[in-house]
């Protein structure tokens, strides 16, 4: 399902891309950028708001959304816009997107709690259609950025803005399902790796680490991860950073992968046992006193290869 199709720098123009069909005769492509907005969190997300100038300055300077949409057309995916120029055929445009989260897009403002902002900036090209993908992530909200600049979905960071570029896939969209199925609503994860930013409660139940890729889970308040398993990530990497950060039923579970580490920052930031596989090196750190008795270092029915490393000891 489309958002509503706009005509870059001027009027809305309602309606989706039409086909083109003339008997006996080819058609040529249309001139179209379509912007794809999908998001790691739809459950959440109320509103998003979508806003095209020709410059930055014009599009800093606009209040107005050119287009908009309640909730997610099919989530993950949020909806589609599609520009057509109004003008010359190769000109630049710069998108504005904002979803807000339990709150209309329209009342928020760029570092706000539950609002999530994304800029893009993307070319025309005659006779054929460019396509932008936007994901509207958690780990993006309330991050600011500088003129030229978007937030990072994988990172949380701000990085420059240049023609064309496309953020990796989200994650499957959690819904209203099992919570058991929830992959972690701060992550992302693209051909590089998976960075899990998980900052509020429940935010990150069994987060998904893919197989073959390293995985990082950063659990940055407390209840915000639960019952974390590696699986086959290749690395994996887990920092409980405030009290309470890490819980759930189950062990954290290092998974298969060369390498884990569990970093507790805090004397109570991991509630749950830590379980180390014997695939590779185990290294649980913590900030006061590990007790030992709640890390083990081998399932009961595996044999420890010689290069194998378990610090699970570390008082």
């Amino acid at each position: 399902m489309y958002l509503p199709r706009v005509r870059a720098g001027r009027a809305l123009a309602l309606g989706i891309a039409l086909s083109c069909v003339v008997a006996g005769a080819s058609c040529r492509t249309a001139t179209q950028i379509i912007v794809e907005v999908s998001a790691d969190e739809c459950a959440r997300i109320r509103t998003t708001d979508v806003a095209v100038a020709g410059d930055e300055t014009t599009l800093a300077t606009k209040s107005v959304s050119d287009a908009s949409r309640v909730g997610c057309a099919a989530p993950p995916e949020v909806g589609k816009v599609v520009l057509v120029p109004d003008g010359a055929d190769d000109a630049d445009v710069v998108i504005r997107i904002v979803s807000g989260l339990d709150k209309p897009a329209s009342t928020c403002r760029e570092g706000d709690d539950g609002c999530i902002f994304a800029r893009r900036r993307a070319r025309f090209v005659p006779n054929e259609i460019v396509k932008v993908s936007v994901v509207m992530s958690l780990t993006c909200q309330r991050v600011v950025c500088a003129a030229g600049e978007s937030c990072d979905p994988l990172t949380g960071r701000c990085k420059a803005l240049t023609n064309g570029v496309d953020d990796p896939a989200p994650l499957p969209d959690a819904g209203d399902g099992d919570a058991g199925t929830i992959p972690g609503d701060g992550g992302a994860c693209d051909a590089t790796g998976c960075v899990f930013e998980c900052n509020g409660p429940r935010q990150c139940h069994r987060p998904q680490c893919q197989p073959g890729l390293p995985c990082i889970i950063r659990c940055n308040a407390p209840d915000a991860c639960a019952d974390i398993d590696c699986g086959a990530a290749s690395t994996c990497r887990v920092d409980c950073n405030v009290d309470n950060a890490c819980k759930g039923k189950k062990a954290i579970a290092c998974g298969t992968g060369s390498s884990c580490t569990v970093a507790c920052k805090t004397k109570k930031a991991c509630g749950s046992d830590v379980s180390c596989t014997c695939n590779g090196e185990c290294a649980v750190t913590c900030a006061d006193k590990c007790d030992p008795r709640n890390v083990t270092c081998c399932a009961e029915d595996c044999e420890v290869p010689d290069d194998f490393k378990c610090q699970g000891e570390c008082d």
